[in-house]
């Protein structure tokens, strides 16, 4: 493969831009880390008979509904 001449303002583009990329997926990890922290975390507490903030309604599909027992009543999921 024969290797492309770039000019510095498309060499420092695309660094910029992996540079970026990599920011995102840290960003995105940690979010995901803290996602899967409090689901261990209200799974362990469910399942040692402990209330959680949620609340969970069987459907007809098999799934569950989650809900939020709070003043405003909004549902965090479907």
């Amino acid at each position: 493969m024969e290797d492309i001449k770039l000019e510095e303002w498309q060499a420092l583009t695309i660094e910029s831009l992996a540079e970026r990329r990599s920011r995102v997926l840290q960003e995105g990890q940690k979010i995901i880390d803290g996602l899967n922290a409090a689901i261990e975390r209200y799974a362990k507490e469910w399942a040692d008979g402990q209330d959680g903030p949620f609340e969970f309604t069987p459907r007809s599909d098999g799934l569950y509904l989650v809900s939020k027992d709070d003043e405003t009543g909004v549902a965090p999921a479907a």
